[in-house]
């Protein structure tokens, strides 16, 4: 097995587990899911997930991390040079991107709109977090338009 196979498969593997959890998380919750849960479900050994991750808060992060980078990934600046399509047209197809990213996700969007109203203050807290980081993105993006004349300044 090559090098790059053998990340490929590590890659892989670190998918199936992350897959596994966000399942369970998102049916049982954070707090009612168990590393043995997410073990039994992938079928592999405790030392395999450890090997991955060191713990189940380390996976419910790289859940989030996920989830960020996805909808970064998707929000993208609207272009006003003169080839670029309407400034509407082209926020509309970056609405649907990100609507389609959590709609094809129904997991990861069951985790965050369920997570912030758990009763383990940590995980609520850490969705927060995530949502810190969205309301950040937005606002950078609205700053922009401000910045090129698409959207008028308010509070």
């Amino acid at each position: 097995m090559t090098h790059e196979s053998s990340q490929d498969a590590r890659g892989a593997r670190r998918e199936q587990i992350v897959e596994a959890a966000k399942k369970l998380f998102s049916e049982s919750g954070y707090h009612n899911t168990s590393v043995s849960d997410i073990i039994s479900l992938v079928g592999i050994a405790r030392g395999t997930f450890y090997l991955y991750f060191a713990s189940k808060n380390n996976i419910f992060d790289a859940i989030l991390d996920s989830a960020l980078t996805g909808l970064e990934a998707r929000i993208e600046r609207v272009r006003v040079d003169d080839n670029a399509p309407p400034p509407r047209d082209q926020l509309h197809e970056r609405i649907h991107r990100i609507i389609t990213f959590l709609l094809e996700d129904r997991a990861l969007s069951r985790i965050l709109l369920n997570h912030g109203l758990m009763p383990d203050a940590d995980v609520a807290e850490r969705v927060n977090a995530f949502y810190e980081n969205v309301i950040r993105l937005i606002d950078t993006s609205l700053q922009y338009g401000v910045g090129v004349g698409l959207v008028r300044p308010c509070d």
